[in-house]
């Protein structure tokens, strides 16, 4: 066993029965399994985790519901802010 697989291993064992109730909870709406999961929520904590996995969800309802905007209506809008507020560098020569 690698010294950070045996370090996910020991942080998973540290969890109370509440947190490894609510990483399994946090698994399954991320379509993840807990031990993937587990990485992110030592990175990041419960609460980001949740508010990430819900945001993409919305996203995702969002776009099927035909909310989202074209990508090359967004790429059209980034060229013309670009176009207005960056210098290009002059040539030489």
């Amino acid at each position: 066993m690698n010294t950070q697989h045996k370090e996910m291993a020991d942080a998973f064992a540290a969890l109370s029965d509440a947190e490894r109730a609510r990483l399994e909870r946090l698994a399954a709406l991320g379509e993840r399994t807990a031990e993937e999961m587990l990485f992110f929520v030592l990175r990041d904590g419960f609460a980001a985790c949740e508010a990430s996995i819900r945001a993409g969800i919305q996203a995702d309802e969002d776009f099927a519901a035909g909310k989202g905007i074209p990508h090359a209506d967004v790429m059209e809008s980034i060229r013309n802010m670009l176009s207005t507020h960056v210098k290009r560098p002059r040539k030489v020569g």
